[in-house]
């Protein structure tokens, strides 16, 4: 699981997704901690796995904007 804390949330790098929509602007992002958007999502391409926090928790899965947070 990944800490939902404000340095995760100063390493997330979900605002700058292709998958990111007019519609996610007002979300908190950090999706692997917080959980996925009420949005849709079309998928764009994803980049969880650049991410410093993907890095760290050795998460495997991606599009947490969609799927949900880390388990």
């Amino acid at each position: 699981m990944v800490d939902d804390t404000k340095e995760n949330s100063e390493k997330c790098i979900c605002k700058s997704c292709p998958s990111k929509n007019e519609c996610m602007e007002n979300d908190s992002f950090l999706y692997c901690a917080r959980d996925k958007t009420k949005c849709d999502v079309e998928q764009k391409g994803c980049l969880c796995g650049a991410c410093q926090v993907f890095a760290e928790y050795k998460l495997k899965d991606y599009y947490f904007c969609r799927n949900g947070k880390a388990q």
